[in-house]
């Protein structure tokens, strides 16, 4: 089954779901049609270096899984190469991205350029969330 075919079939139109990640090497334009709101996290390039230098080291160093039983690898994360090193790639695909997912946006985008700005939104979502609860 193509890419596009199992996202279509996991993603109803009418459906409510949420998606993590850039979807458009699996598929294409679909997820980006059919969502109501897009998040995007477009942090300092510094925060995200600092997090994820961070977080690479950890996972590293004590061997913490990430999905499917795979690990990250210092080696892989000191690589040159920055198909192998997740910290080469975010570094020198920062900016890029940023364009990119500039360029995309609509008024279904919200654009967090801060933490604060993201505990503002989840925050916001709790509250609406309890008040869901709350009337049933």
């Amino acid at each position: 089954m193509r890419r596009v075919a199992v996202v279509d079939a996991r993603l109803p139109a009418d459906g409510a779901w949420v998606a993590d990640g850039n979807y458009e090497s699996k598929g294409g334009d679909l997820l980006r049609a059919r969502a109501d709101t897009i998040v995007w996290l477009d942090l300092p390039r510094r925060r995200v270096m600092a997090q994820l230098v961070w977080r690479t080291a950890w996972r590293g160093l004590f061997r913490r899984p990430l999905w499917n039983g795979n690990r990250e690898s210092l080696a892989d994360a000191i690589s040159r190469d920055p198909e192998r090193s997740v910290i080469r790639w975010s570094w020198t695909h920062h900016a890029a991205m940023r364009e990119h997912y500039t360029k995309q946006a609509d008024r279904r985008w919200l654009r967090l350029t801060s933490r604060r700005a993201v505990r503002e939104l989840l925050r916001g979502a709790d509250r609406r969330g309890s008040e869901r609860r709350d009337r049933t």
